[in-house]
């Protein structure tokens, strides 16, 4: 997907348009992890999501 493509999500009766926007390139090799934070059993729902950007700074086994 490009830059600027949109991602349209049908849900719970709304429909949902995002836009794709890149992160910025890095001279370096990175890890982006992106995962759900907060669970509520109750309602069955996260609360937030938490990303986090890590930077390589290590091979082992080459």
């Amino acid at each position: 997907m490009l830059h600027g493509g949109q991602i349209i999500i049908h849900a719970w009766g709304q429909k949902h348009v995002y836009e794709v926007r890149a992160l910025p390139h890095e001279d370096y090799d990175v890890l982006t992890l992106i995962t759900c934070q907060g669970f509520d059993e109750s309602s069955g729902e996260y609360g937030w999501r938490l990303a986090v950007r890590a930077v390589l700074i290590d091979v082992e086994g080459q």
